[in-house]
């Protein structure tokens, strides 16, 4: 068993895509979907996420995982493009990646369509 896709609603599915994949380190996405319906970034492990056209309603809370330099990367680009970024849940945009759990690294930041998205490094 693994995990295959995730579905997100957005207001504008090519940009909530693009928006993902520069900050996850140049990611590729795409349209998909029988109807182009969909807008798809890939991942490296062979998984994806869907964005797709509607409200958020409420949003979502999806964690990554990356490899040291991986992670060191979307931190340096969260910096470079001013998204607010924290290691607290409950302080998101403290500006912080150091884990408060003992790991490598930890940062949250939210897309403009108001997902909160996570991404680790052990």
């Amino acid at each position: 068993m693994r995990f295959d896709h995730l579905a997100l609603p957005t207001p504008d599915p090519a940009a909530s895509a693009a928006f993902l994949a520069a900050v996850l380190g140049g990611l590729p996405f795409r349209v998909a979907g029988p109807e182009g319906e969909f807008c798809q970034v890939d991942l490296t492990d062979g998984s994806f996420l869907l964005f797709t056209a509607g409200p958020v309603t409420e949003p979502h809370h999806v964690a990554f995982h990356a490899e040291r330099e991986a992670f060191t990367a979307v931190v340096r680009h969260l910096e470079a493009a001013r998204i607010p970024f924290g290691n607290d849940p409950e302080v998101p945009a403290n500006g912080q990646w150091e884990d408060l759990h003992g790991t490598f690294g930890r940062v949250y930041f939210t897309d403009p369509a108001g997902h909160f998205f996570e991404v680790t490094a052990r």
